[in-house]
């Protein structure tokens, strides 16, 4: 899917990405999304830099930390019964670094920073 930025007073479309399940930042700054290579991708728009960083799937939601620095990924999952469970991870998407921070059974709980 194609996300552009509309211009209302020049009736002018630029487009930014190509990707999914598009989120802003706090700071509106970035936009983080899942790319057409299934890369968890942070875009800066107004330097127009991207980060590519874990491959993400529908079956995971993210959002950013309040400082935008880091992304929070919930991850869902069934097992060999066909039970549900997730997993939680930090995701550094400027250096693609991932840290586990806990897993949980059920679906995937609603979550945000605090």
């Amino acid at each position: 899917m194609r996300k552009y930025i509309y211009d209302v007073e020049n009736s002018e479309k630029n487009q930014i990405l190509e990707g999914r399940y598009p989120i802003y930042s706090n700071n509106n700054e970035y936009i983080a999304y899942q790319g057409k290579d299934n890369k968890l991708t942070v875009y800066n728009i107004n330097t127009k830099e991207e980060w590519k960083s874990i491959s993400v799937g529908s079956n995971q939601s993210f959002i950013f930390s309040p400082d935008d620095r880091y992304i929070l990924l919930a991850t869902e999952y069934k097992d060999i019964v066909n039970a549900e469970h997730y997993k939680m991870y930090i995701v550094d998407y400027k250096t693609g670094k991932k840290m586990k921070l806990f897993n949980g059974d059920g679906g995937k709980p609603g979550f945000d920073w605090r």
